[in-house]
């Protein structure tokens, strides 16, 4: 599969590329990253909003954005 249909497999929108999703998945599981790391099923309730967010900029920055409002709220 490639690396296209693996994202659109994920409900993600045409033109998103998997090395931003990893970048941003890698945001969101840091151990030195605010708050407690992301599991697998958060990052999949949120990654379409993140995306959304990025508005085809860094999906990294709005992944950061998102830890760090996540971690704010707690």
């Amino acid at each position: 599969m490639s690396a296209e249909l693996a994202v659109m497999a994920a409900g993600l929108p045409r033109g998103v590329r998997l090395e931003q999703v990893t970048a941003a998945v890698r945001v969101l599981t840091d151990p030195d990253g605010p708050g407690e790391p992301w599991d697998a099923s958060a990052i999949a309730a949120v990654l379409p909003l993140i995306v959304e967010h990025a508005a085809g900029g860094s999906l990294a920055a709005a992944a950061t954005t998102a830890r760090w409002l996540a971690h704010l709220a707690d």
